[in-house]
């Protein structure tokens, strides 16, 4: 720590300040018509080496580095497959040269959100078999949303954005391909209010 501190000097701070300023004035935030909220829903699970995975990927591994009584502050390595957890798909994830989620524009990020809600089906049809089954976007609905409908991306609450035990997974190529994005593992839908009127 002391190294760090000596290397930084007012100028080289100074300097760095101005340079951020900089890039923030570059990087302005733009306004998003007709884009206004009065609450932000957290749609994340927490991440932990028992989080729920497609097959095939190894848990997540947390592997402490140092801790405060040893090293006066604690820290972690993770060890992770990118696709654990609540996290977006970029079309860069089924398309050759699409764009990855950073290079998404900030506005593609914010919008309104629809849940549809099969609860009640799932009750009758829980569908406990050693084949993946759970709900998904068939291709033919994603088509309909990316022609039929203004979306940005559409999210599930389980693990990929294709119905359990489809194997060509034609529906990411489908939403990706259109440059929309897909949000997986989404938690507490069932908590969200629904839309307050047109």
């Amino acid at each position: 720590m002391q190294r760090v501190e000596r290397g930084l000097s007012r100028r080289a701070f100074l300097a760095g300040g101005l340079g951020l300023l900089g890039g923030l004035a570059q990087g302005a935030p733009t306004p998003v018509p007709g884009k206004a909220f009065s609450r932000v829903w957290d749609l994340t699970h927490e991440l932990s080496p028992n989080t729920p995975l497609f097959p095939g990927a190894e848990p997540m591994r947390i592997t402490t580095l140092v801790t405060v009584r040893q090293n006066g502050h604690y820290g972690n390595r993770l060890d992770l497959w990118e696709h654990t957890g609540t996290h977006m798909d970029g079309p860069a994830h089924f398309v050759d040269g699409g764009a990855t989620a950073e290079k998404l524009p900030p506005f593609q990020l914010i919008a309104p959100l629809a849940v549809i809600h099969i609860h009640e089906k799932a009750a009758k049809d829980p569908d406990a078999r050693d084949t993946l089954h759970f709900p998904g976007f068939s291709p033919e609905a994603a088509e309909f949303r990316v022609r039929e409908r203004e979306i940005v991306g559409v999210g599930v609450d389980t693990l990929p954005l294709d119905f359990g035990p489809s194997q060509d997974f034609r529906t990411h190529p489908v939403l990706l391909g259109a440059g929309k994005y897909g949000l997986e593992n989404l938690a507490g839908l069932g908590q969200v209010p629904p839309p307050a009127g047109p």
